[in-house]
């Protein structure tokens, strides 16, 4: 697992998640060789990704980073503005954006902006489904942001 995936999973964790229970994909499905096509990469890969979320119908979206914000809400706003708000994907899956853990690997002060996201994308879920509560791995009723 790499750095990246490690914080993930640690994230995740925190909040009584885990990564084997969850789907995820890619909002950029290839790398470029180029930086210039980097730009239009996840405007590109949009079809396959919207054909993803389509198959696998889910309830929730956290979108991970610039890249996944603006493929999936066709937008050029960065990932600031979305941070931390529930918006509608295709007028019917609520969405949730944070940092890329990437980021937080470059970045040590976002780690706790993207803790408290994730705490309020725990309590997203439950309001889509109380009963989950059941079915999280512990309960996270200690403070352990200061682990992540």
């Amino acid at each position: 697992i790499t750095a990246t995936g490690k914080i993930l999973k640690t994230l995740l964790s925190e909040i009584g998640l885990v990564l084997e229970d969850l789907s995820f994909t890619e909002a950029v499905k290839c790398t470029p060789k180029s930086p210039k096509f980097l730009k239009d990469c996840g405007k590109n890969c949009y079809p396959f990704l919207k054909r993803q979320i389509e198959i696998l119908k889910p309830k929730l979206i956290l979108a991970l980073g610039r890249t996944a914000v603006q493929a999936l809400l066709n937008t050029t706003e960065g990932i600031n503005f979305y941070r931390g708000k529930v918006v509608k994907y295709n007028n019917s899956i609520l969405l949730m954006a944070t940092y890329h853990p990437s980021a937080l690997l470059r970045d040590e002060h976002l780690k706790r902006p993207a803790w408290e996201d994730l705490k309020k994308f725990r309590q997203l879920i439950l309001s889509v489904d109380p009963d989950y509560e059941n079915t999280f791995t512990e309960s996270p009723t200690k403070d352990t942001s200061s682990g992540v």
